[in-house]
């Protein structure tokens, strides 16, 4: 499997509050972190 490195964008609306903005952003780290663990499923 080729990997090619890559960046994505999201949009969060003006009236997102603060622990919706805070779940999104933790689930990002998250993914950054240990997303590599799925990659053989």
């Amino acid at each position: 499997m080729m990997m090619k490195p890559g960046f994505t964008r999201f949009n969060l609306p003006y009236f997102t509050n603060d622990d919706e903005i805070e779940y999104v952003l933790n689930a990002v780290q998250f993914i950054a972190t240990e997303g590599w663990k799925f990659l053989p499923l």
